[in-house]
């Protein structure tokens, strides 16, 4: 079996604190401790990505490699676009909020 990517569709209120740190850097957190995934796809606006890091990823130690996609205009675009940014070689699992 090939090595799984997490693609996680941020759309809400993923920034919102859930005890103490961003809800989306749960989701991140749960996918960085699995042994089978080995990458993250975040989906989210263009425009909230830089956000997104400095809030949700860049203050925690994630072991697993983790790239962005841009939201689409619907969900499913989104998830659409998470899925053709998952890197040659993984399946992948894609996680909505």
């Amino acid at each position: 079996m090939a090595p799984v990517c997490a693609v996680v569709v941020a759309g809400g209120k993923q920034l919102v604190n859930v005890a103490g740190r961003p809800l989306m850097s749960w989701s991140i957190r749960a996918f960085d401790r699995s042994d089978k995934v080995g990458h993250i796809v975040v989906v989210c606006p263009a425009e909230r990505r830089a956000e997104m890091r400095r809030l949700a990823i860049d203050p925690f130690d994630y072991d697993t490699p983790i790239s962005f996609a841009d939201a689409g205009d619907t969900r499913q675009d989104s998830t659409r676009a998470g899925v053709h940014a998952v890197p040659a070689g993984f399946e992948y699992v894609a996680i909505h909020d």
